[in-house]
């Protein structure tokens, strides 16, 4: 046996590679772009680590020997690329590049429109201190394209523009734009009205303080200036326009206000009436405000002040109402009221206004805890312009506390609804004391079933039961009560505090009826057939079914036959054709026209012979579903 012994041979076959010098930093260098009119010199600057060398090259040509401050003359327009490599020994950096252009000088716009004009129509002149060059143009957002100087642009929108030109020599890189913005006026100046304001009342004192001289006034503006403004008036009653002298002009007439973009137009205060005014102006390049676009106010001058307010509520004098309220009335227009407790502060008392924010004729206060002994409440009312009317006052006087005796159904009792909604009064309970004076302050009870036929009270109240106190009228009036889902009747009880005995509120949670009935023999194309349904009515109160009340879906088992649509529709339904009653409660199924239903009024169903194929309901039996509905009384 040979024995050997392993050996491994370990070779070395090239030198470690030296490592890289790091890349040069070139810290001066030309614009880019940079405009000229011929050639153009460039100077770099370049650092790196100590003790490095450098090699430079313009454009892709060869890396040639130099140091930072290199510089290249006689550069012709166009793109061109510097880069600098460092060299330690004989080993190259990664090189650092620079490119830049050299184009054409800006442009030099050297006529353009006025800034802002009245016309649509633009021409502008330029030129360029290099020869030889060709421009290229732009308008607004658009590309640019050969042009030459005096170019010109027609119907032109008005609003804002921008011209842009550009210079290129051969197919060297353009130069930078010059720009020209402008703006064209085709707009009326806008129209402010300071006086009068929308809607406003003026009294004599009011109109003169409107405007200085007294009038109408306001300001109007436009980017070229407002040259007139001039004002209409029209009498709404007598349907004519004010002539300067008079309202006797039948078509609308314009008279000039002094001032522009503040302007007045003097004018005494007309007689009582409602007035509307339109404004124009017209701006320096002759636009003016269209019949359209007029500013439009009405007004009204009111200098007849309103009548004292009539008492409509008020305590009984004596009485024991320790939280009195008062409500009062004004008959001639709408009002703001005043009111005042004996020598207290002055208040607004004029209530709830309407849908429009405008006062009501009429307003309320309530006043809480006063003392026993004499009061005096004192009211008056102020109409839109500000004349103030004559003041109306009540004197009486409150007793000492009385005791609660009794509590009796006042309103809200007896009625009906359908399960899951509101009944349409609430529930009013009336506390009085042994006199049968109305007693306030008073805590009542309303307390509703825990279970069965019941429902639930809204409001901070939400629950079966709910505690309201009584009024100056000694009235607890329930938030809105609404019947839960089972039907049937039931009593609400209303407690008060001191008293033993309750008031007792009868309700009852139905109101729903039936509807049967089939087509009285087959269909065939064309056929109409009167449905004279069978309705019942389970509840103790008549139903009304509404003309249109009753509605059909039908099953025709085919879904190549659909019963009413898509259109060309198979069938048509016409519901009920006029309003029926069915009595209360009627349980047996009773027909329309024992109801009074007229033949011509009976819901009909037709098969349709137009516009569709019938042969897909062939033979088909027609299941007829109907709902209803209606309101109780």
């Amino acid at each position: 046996m040979l024995i050997g012994a392993l050996v491994t041979a370990y070779f070395v076959t090239a030198a470690l590679a030296a490592p890289k010098p790091p890349a040069p930093t070139i810290t001066g260098k030309p614009a880019n772009p940079t405009a000229t009119a011929t050639t153009a010199s460039a100077t770099f600057t370049f650092t790196d680590s100590a003790g490095l060398t450098f090699k430079c090259s313009l454009d892709g040509s060869a890396f040639a020997a130099c140091a930072s401050g290199k510089s290249y003359s006689v550069l012709g327009q166009g793109n061109h690329t510097f880069s600098v490599e460092a060299f330690s020994g004989s080993t190259a950096s990664n090189a650092t590049s620079y490119s830049w252009a050299i184009v054409p000088p800006t442009p030099t716009i050297t006529g353009h429109p006025a800034n802002p004009t009245g016309s649509t129509s633009a021409t502008f002149t330029f030129n360029d201190t290099q020869p030889g060059v060709i421009f290229h143009c732009s308008l607004d957002a658009s590309s640019f394209g050969n042009c030459a100087s005096g170019k010109t642009y027609n119907g032109l929108a008005g609003g804002n523009h921008t011209f842009r030109v550009e210079a290129q020599h051969g197919t060297t890189p353009p130069s930078a734009a010059a720009t020209f913005a402008w703006a064209i006026d085709k707009t009326a100046p806008t129209i402010a009205l300071t006086f009068p304001t929308s809607g406003g009342s003026y009294n004599a004192a009011g109109w003169a303080a409107g405007c200085a001289p007294a009038g109408i006034c306001g300001t109007a503006t436009d980017p070229s200036g407002v040259t007139s403004v001039a004002v209409a008036v029209l009498q709404q009653s007598s349907g004519k326009y004010w002539n300067g002298a008079t309202f006797s002009s039948s078509t609308r007439t314009f008279n000039t206000a002094s001032g522009t973009s503040n302007w007045n137009y003097a004018m005494a205060r007309p007689a009582n009436g409602t007035y509307t005014t339109y404004v124009r102006a017209t701006d320096g390049f002759g636009n003016v405000t269209t019949s359209t676009a007029l500013m439009t106010r009405s007004f009204t001058i009111d200098t007849v002040a309103p009548a004292a307010p009539v008492l409509t509520n008020k305590p009984s004098n004596p009485s024991s109402d320790t939280t009195p309220a008062f409500q009062f009335t004004n008959t001639s227009r709408p009002v703001t009221f005043t009111c005042r407790l004996d020598s207290g502060a002055s208040v607004n008392c004029t209530g709830d206004t309407d849908q429009h924010g405008n006062p009501h004729v009429q307003g309320e206060i309530q006043y809480n805890t006063l003392a026993a002994g004499n009061h005096c409440f004192s009211v008056f009312a102020t109409d839109p312009a500000g004349n103030v009317g004559p003041t109306t006052m009540y004197c009486w006087t409150i007793l000492g506390n009385t005791t609660a005796n009794t509590v009796a159904v006042s309103s809200g009792s007896s009625q009906i609804t359908s399960p899951g909604t509101a009944f349409g009064a609430p529930l009013v309970a009336k506390v009085t004391d042994a006199s049968n004076n109305p007693v306030s302050g008073i805590s009542v009870t309303f307390t509703a079933p825990a279970s069965g036929p019941s429902g639930v009270f809204g409001s901070a109240c939400s629950g079966q039961t709910c505690v309201v106190a009584t009024n100056a009228s000694g009235l607890a009036t329930s938030p809105t009560f609404t019947a839960n889902s089972t039907s049937g009747g039931y009593t609400v009880t209303a407690t008060a505090t001191g008293v033993a005995t309750p008031a007792n509120f009868s309700l009852f949670n139905s109101m729903s009826f039936t509807v049967s009935g089939n087509a009285p023999s087959p269909f065939s194309p064309g056929l109409s057939q009167a449905l004279n349904l069978l309705v019942t009515n389970p509840n103790p109160s008549a139903m009304t079914i509404p003309a249109g009340g009753i509605s059909l879906t039908m099953d025709t088992g085919n879904t190549l036959c659909p019963a009413f649509g898509p259109a060309p529709a198979n069938f048509t339904f016409t519901s009920l054709g006029a309003a029926v009653v069915i009595p209360a409660n009627t349980n047996a199924a009773v027909s329309l026209t024992s109801l009074g239903v007229t033949t011509n009024n009976l819901p009909v169903l037709k098969m349709n012979n137009t516009a569709v194929n019938q042969d897909a309901c062939k033979h088909l039996t027609l299941t007829l579903h109907y709902t209803g509905s209606g309101s109780g009384s």
